[in-house]
């Protein structure tokens, strides 16, 4: 996993972990403003964003589903930090990557 030039980092002011996760957010095909058929390759947190809320939003439709209630947001972050695939130099959470790569 490579961090993006244009992307920030942690820690906080009082030492926590930040990013919780990154996602990818490089070279993204995604919809275009222009027509209802336009498609545009771009770059940033308005990729990443996207990517990383679409899958905890499927988890929840899910979980919805199969059980008839919604995930409290303190599972539903737990989840989401405990699966997500580990990046850079070290095991475990850091301040570039958070606890990994949601994907």
């Amino acid at each position: 996993v490579v961090m993006s030039r244009f992307s920030s980092w942690g820690p906080t002011d009082d030492g926590r972990i930040k990013p919780d996760l990154v996602g990818a957010g490089v070279n993204i095909t995604s919809t275009f403003e222009t027509s209802n058929d336009a498609y545009v390759t771009i770059s940033g947190t308005s990729m990443s964003t996207p990517n990383v809320i679409g899958t905890l939003a499927l988890l929840q439709e899910l979980n919805s589903i199969t059980t008839g209630n919604y995930l409290k947001s303190s599972a539903l972050k737990g989840l989401a930090i405990h699966t997500v695939y580990e990046a850079g130099e070290e095991i475990g959470p850091d301040y570039s990557f958070g606890w990994g790569l949601c994907y």
